[in-house]
């Protein structure tokens, strides 16, 4: 009876993450015409990293609300502790990846203009900004998985 109770967690997650997922009041981000944005990548992005705030702090607090419970499966804690700690660098990944996107997207429209690659060579740049901080996020979840082999 334990092994199929240790999916239990792993199924309230999930079902936590498709009720956030569908639920529209977790975003302040829309794409009205005439609004902020013009780009519908940056709206995806901005949406994205703003559901995974929600998320993320929702399931830190529901983990700390219901601690005592969920002791029995104790990779439910590890999990928590490891949003709480690194959170804030995660979103700051995430912004700086978005942010790199719109410098790389403006340098190759701007590119168009100078045939004497000077733009390309800004658009190349901005471009390693976000290979950098694609690689910091991929980095971050190497470690944690490897640090927590076991729990998976």
């Amino acid at each position: 009876m334990r092994n199929s109770n240790r999916y239990i967690p792993v199924l309230l997650l999930a079902a936590f993450a498709f009720a956030l997922a569908g639920c529209p009041a977790t975003s302040k981000v829309t794409l009205a015409p005439g609004g902020a944005y013009t780009d519908p990548v940056i709206f995806q992005a901005d949406k994205s990293i703003d559901q995974a705030i929600v998320a993320m702090d929702g399931f830190v607090a529901w983990q700390s609300a219901n601690a005592t419970f969920l002791a029995q499966w104790p990779e439910i804690a590890v999990l928590a502790k490891s949003i709480s700690t690194n959170e804030g660098q995660w979103v700051r990944d995430a912004y700086a990846a978005r942010d790199a996107y719109i410098a790389a997207a403006d340098a190759y429209k701007a590119a168009g203009a100078n045939a004497d690659g000077t733009a390309k060579t800004a658009a190349q740049t901005k471009l390693d900004g976000l290979v950098a901080a694609l690689v910091s996020v991929t980095t971050n979840v190497a470690a944690f998985r490897t640090a927590h082999a076991g729990a998976q």
